[in-house]
């Protein structure tokens, strides 16, 4: 898992990497952003978290290329955190 992982994250910087070689960047313009937030949720709430956002994104992830759209790419990575309330 370790190994997909690594792939996972070296395409991520090599998609930034491309992005950044663009040379005109803009991060608010061009609506790039990367963060990390610590939710608490018990396992349906998880559940819950997953089926809505399998929802939002699914009309989108069937979009074909047109004149105005831009190819956007979202990464995403869930894992476990230690500590207990």
């Amino acid at each position: 898992h370790r190994q997909a992982f690594m792939a996972f994250v070296a395409g991520l910087l090599g998609d930034f990497d491309r992005y950044l070689a663009r040379g005109d960047i803009d991060l608010l313009r061009d609506g790039v952003s990367y963060r990390i937030a610590g939710l608490w949720l018990d396992d349906a709430e998880f559940t819950e978290l997953l089926q809505a956002l399998a929802r939002v994104l699914a009309s989108r992830l069937a979009n074909p290329p047109r004149a105005g759209r831009k190819r956007r790419i979202l990464g995403s990575v869930l894992l476990p955190g230690d500590g207990h309330a």
